[in-house]
């Protein structure tokens, strides 16, 4: 996938609502793709619209050390979710930077880790 194809990839994860396995499986083989080696693979990707901690891990094996970054307002049905991943909090020059929105903090998280692979994945 290309970087375009990334960005409507999240932009799907962003705007949907609930379980969608066909969706799941795409971003995790378009992540597995831009991460080989980091153990993300199509079948470990169930529950990612709907659990935080599976995408959590997802965002671990593929961005060690990152600073993962949380804000929302936790309402049902629909929350206001934005996450961001960056390598440090500390520099303000980081080349990568993912960020997502979404109604749901695993789709906030999905969506941001999907936009980080768009810019090039980095280290």
């Amino acid at each position: 996938m290309d970087a375009t194809d990334l960005r409507a990839l999240a932009g799907r994860v962003a705007a949907g609502r609930g379980p969608d396995p066909a969706l799941e499986a795409a971003a995790a083989q378009a992540l597995a793709a831009a991460w080989p080696g980091a153990g993300i693979a199509p079948a470990g990707a169930a529950g990612w619209l709907v659990s935080t901690d599976a995408v959590l891990a997802a965002v671990a094996r593929a961005l060690p050390g990152w600073d993962v970054t949380i804000e929302g307002t936790a309402s049902a049905p629909d929350g206001h979710w934005t996450c961001s991943l960056r390598r440090s909090r500390a520099l303000d020059s980081d080349r990568c930077i993912g960020i997502g929105k979404g109604p749901s903090l695993p789709r906030a998280l999905l969506a941001a880790l999907i936009s980080t692979a768009a810019q090039g994945p980095g280290d």
